[in-house]
């Protein structure tokens, strides 16, 4: 008998703390780095220039900027963070001006792997991923002055 509510206590505590684990991995903060290739002149962006490279209305011809497929935990992130729109607000969005006859959206890569190919091989090129998926041949550039590492990084991600 001793035995037994020995292993329920044991149980209880088990799934009590599995719960507190969970939920503090629910709010998990993983940061946002913006990528551009290893060479490239660009290492630092002000969050309006940033948010005007990825909302169409780039005034820097050279600068190419690849998202995250519409509506992954990424893209919603970055969406809210940089443009400050919701998803089905960034759809609207983009609806709106090609309406008008305005620049498109930017074109969609699959994966953080996908990025980083893209933005390593094309000169201007600009993209993001969790930095936690950032491999060694980009290089992550700051965002108004704070690097993707600083704990007050205004862009990030919450992941489970």
């Amino acid at each position: 008998m001793r035995l037994f509510s020995s292993l329920i206590a044991a149980c209880l505590a088990l799934s009590l703390s599995g719960t507190d684990t969970r939920a503090a991995l629910a709010d998990r903060r993983v940061p946002l780095v913006v990528v551009v290739a290893r060479d490239s002149k660009i290492d630092s962006m002000s969050l309006r220039e940033l948010r005007r490279t990825f909302d169409g209305d780039n005034p820097s011809q050279s600068r190419r900027p690849f998202n995250r497929p519409a509506r992954t935990q990424v893209r919603v992130a970055f969406d809210k963070k940089v443009l400050g729109l919701s998803p089905s607000a960034v759809g609207r969005y983009w609806i709106d001006r090609k309406v008008r006859g305005e620049r498109g959206a930017p074109r969609s890569l699959s994966s953080s792997r996908h990025v980083a190919k893209i933005v390593a091989r094309f000169p201007g090129a600009i993209g993001y991923m969790r930095a936690d998926r950032m491999p060694g041949w980009v290089k992550a550039i700051t965002i108004s002055g704070k690097s993707y590492t600083d704990a007050n990084n205004p862009l990030y991600v919450l992941v489970p």
